[in-house]
């Protein structure tokens, strides 16, 4: 196998904003009832408590389980935490590789991958550009596309 690569570690940070700020949202009603009532201090903390496992304990692990492997003839995907998944996609049934960049991800110079084979579409999150490079590069040699 060649082009052996994980996730860079900007990725983790990324995620973890990403978390974040969505967390905020959703928590933020909860600490305007405290007042009300002592039950949303109690749902507050307890959901606090579980973004706090999810940011630093549950997404970095993750991250880091990723795997990428690139071929001459197939592209496999290995992810999971508790559950591990491999993907293997001939590069002969690749239909299309896609890149996208959310504005934070853009600043961060990373870039999210899907690939979309006859049967499948396998979302990879984001890499570095010149590594997401490597798959477009991957995909134009292939006879699928």
């Amino acid at each position: 196998m060649q082009n052996g690569f994980s996730l860079p570690k900007q990725t983790v940070r990324l995620w973890q904003i990403r978390i974040g700020i969505i967390a905020i949202v959703l928590i933020a009603p909860f600490a305007f009832f405290i007042r009300k009532s002592q039950f949303f201090l109690l749902i507050l903390v307890i959901a606090v408590a579980l973004l706090l496992f999810e940011v630093f304990l549950i997404i970095p692990f993750a991250i880091k389980k990723y795997r990428i492997f690139i071929d001459e003839n197939y592209i496999k995907v290995s992810s999971g935490v508790i559950i591990n998944t491999e993907n293997l996609i001939p590069r002969k049934r690749i239909a299309s590789i896609t890149g996208f960049q959310t504005p934070l991800a853009k600043r961060m110079k990373l870039a999210a991958t899907f690939i979309k084979s006859a049967r499948k579409r396998i979302f990879i999150p984001e890499l570095a550009e010149d590594t997401a490079k490597i798959f477009f590069d991957s995909g134009k040699t292939g006879d699928g596309i």
